[in-house]
């Protein structure tokens, strides 16, 4: 199991840095025994006047928190 989600993990990243074709990615829920620190996390690119960025919202019991980061 930990060889098939660490694959699943990687390919995940190299899906959301293809700045030509990611358009938005959603998650949530927690691994069996762990408890998330995060309700849903939500990915998606925008368009920023310095240039495109990828758009991270996490939600916890309360609220969304919102961060940008570079591509790469």
């Amino acid at each position: 199991m930990p060889t098939e989600l660490a694959t699943a993990r990687h390919d995940v990243l190299q899906r959301v840095l293809d700045t030509e074709r990611f358009a938005r990615a959603t998650a949530g829920g927690a691994l069996r025994g762990e408890r998330p620190k995060w309700r849903r996390v939500e990915i998606r690119p925008v368009e920023l006047k310095a240039g495109p960025d990828l758009q991270v919202v996490v939600y916890d019991e309360r609220q969304a928190f919102t961060n940008n980061y570079a591509f790469g």
